[in-house]
Parts: C-alpha cells; sequence; structure tokens
C-alpha cells in the first residue's frame, strides 16, 4: 500500500531528474523534459492509468490489518462466542485481520464485524493451511475442514450450524480413505454412524436419535476373537432385545438378550466349535 501512496507525489517532485535519466541520450535539455512529459502524458490517458487510480483510491478500503497476539484482546462473552478487540484501544476488530501467534509459528486470517469472528476463517501453522471454514456472528457456521499440520492433508470436515455440529462430519486416514462418518443434529448424533479399517472393511454401524442409540448397533470387535457384535436399543436408549456375537466364519460366540438395559433370559456361550460352554439365565440383570 506504501507503493501506491508514495508514487504519485515522488512523480510530482523529480520528474525533470527522472527526465534527464530517462532522455539522456537526447542532447537539449528542454527535448529531455518533453521526452518524459509526453510519455507522462500518454500514461494519464491510458487504460493503464484507470486501472492505477482505482487500486490508489481503492487499496485503503481493502486493507488487511495485521496484529500480534499480544496487541489483541479475546474475551469470552459467556455464550461460546469470543469478541476480539484492539488492546489499548478496547475497539472491537472488524473486517479482514491476521492474528499472528509468532511464537508458534502460526497465525489466524479471519473476517471479523463487531469484534466477533463473521465470514471466511483460516487457521495456518508453519504456512500449512490446517483449518479453513466460515462463522456467522460469532459461531461456526457451515462446512469446517481441519488438515494434518505435518503435511496439509485432509484429516476431518465438519458441518455447523449457529455453532453446534449439524449434518455429516467425516475423518480420513492419512491414504484419503473414510475412517468415520457421523451425523449430527443441532450438536446432537443423529442417524447412522459409521466406521472403517483402514482398507474399507466395515468396522461400526450404529443408529441415534437425538444423542441416544436406537435400534440395531453393528460392531466389529478385534481381540482374543474377532467376533460381529450386534445390540438393538430402544427409544430410551437402554439395550432392548436380542444380543449377538458371532465369529467371523459365521458360528455364534454368545446369544442372549436384554431388557430396559439389563440382561434378561437365557444367555449362551459357544467354543469356536459350536459346542456349549455355559448358560445362564438372568431375570433383570440377576442371575
Amino acid at each position: 500500500m506504501f507503493f501506491f501512496l508514495i508514487v504519485p507525489l515522488f512523480l510530482a517532485l523529480f520528474y525533470k531528474p527522472i527526465a534527464y535519466l530517462c532522455g539522456r541520450f537526447l542532447n537539449n535539455k528542454s527535448k529531455r523534459e518533453n521526452y518524459f512529459m509526453k510519455h507522462i502524458s500518454n500514461f494519464l490517458r491510458s487504460k493503464s492509468w484507470n486501472v492505477f487510480l482505482f487500486l490508489y483510491l481503492a487499496l485503503p478500503l481493502f486493507a488487511q490489518k495485521e496484529y500480534k497476539i499480544d496487541q489483541v484482546s479475546v474475551v469470552n462473552v459467556g455464550d461460546g462466542r469470543l469478541l476480539f478487540q484492539e488492546l489499548k484501544t478496547e475497539k472491537a476488530l472488524n473486517g479482514e485481520h491476521r492474528i499472528i501467534d509468532g511464537y508458534h509459528s502460526a497465525y489466524v486470517l479471519a473476517s471479523f464485524k463487531d469484534g466477533f469472528y463473521d465470514g471466511g476463517y483460516k487457521e495456518y501453522v508453519d504456512n500449512i493451511l490446517i483449518t479453513e471454514g466460515s462463522y456467522k456472528e460469532g459461531r461456526k457456521d457451515g462446512l469446517f475442514k481441519i488438515n494434518s499440520k505435518f503435511d496439509g492433508k485432509l484429516k476431518e470436515e465438519k458441518s455447523y450450524k449457529e455453532g453446534k455440529l449439524d449434518g455429516t462430519s467425516k475423518s480420513y486416514f492419512t491414504t484419503g480413505k473414510v475412517e468415520s462418518e457421523r451425523n449430527f443434529r443441532m450438536g446432537k448424533e443423529h442417524g447412522k454412524q459409521l466406521s472403517y479399517e483402514s482398507d474399507g472393511t466395515l468396522r461400526k454401524e450404529h443408529n441415534y436419535k437425538d444423542g441416544k442409540q436406537v435400534g440395531k448397533q453393528y460392531t466389529f470387535l478385534k481381540g482374543t476373537y474377532d467376533l460381529y457384535e450386534t445390540v438393538y436399543f430402544n427409544e430410551e436408549g437402554f439395550q432392548d432385545g436380542e444380543y449377538s456375537s458371532v465369529f467371523t466364519f459365521g458360528s455364534p460366540r454368545i446369544l442372549g438378550s436384554y431388557k430396559n438395559g439389563k440382561k434378561n433370559g437365557r444367555w449362551t456361550t459357544f467354543a469356536e466349535s459350536g459346542d456349549t460352554l455355559m448358560i445362564e439365565t438372568y431375570l433383570d440383570g440377576k442371575e
């Protein structure tokens, strides 16, 4: 911006010496000055001058102000939003600003309105973009992307509405394959929640409604035995109905049932060979 402010003044004060240098191959002093002024006149009548004038007048309007973190006060207003003010003047930030944390080679490039984040938001560490999203009146709104601070690869995508998770959020393996997929409605888990192995195999499929597990829940368990577990939840979020864990080759490991979150009825445990190892009977969680 300094360049655009100083050039007109420079031309006004020093056009004669410049004329001499630019036209030194001419013998006559007046010719040298006329040579330079002719080109200045042509420049002022050209489209280039219009572009120059626009930039000169408009650049201050779009100028991005830069602050160090210790030049800004940040106040938690109590509703999850942060209020940013100039430390010396207590003036709320407005427009696009860069806030630098020099100790960690990190900075935030964001738009502000009345001191709150409002508009685009980008966070960098060592010149790697690690977070990108947008705010509305100080609250996260829309899609946020979180990247690895080591290589800049996409790690997570989260969807927000009025500062709360809303919609589909995803996490990724370093290969770029989906690691998990979760659905939210105004901050609560709602819908299918999926998790995958690095090879793409489904590891978990759970179902939620307003933050509570409901219906069928499927999980691939790794341990002494690799098992597929299936359990059901009622509308109140309690385990209710049939329960099974099955060996990967299809034979059952454990069969039983729940009622309002407690084991109920007959529970049978099997060996890999299919032989019965144990039978237990429960009533309201007690044998």
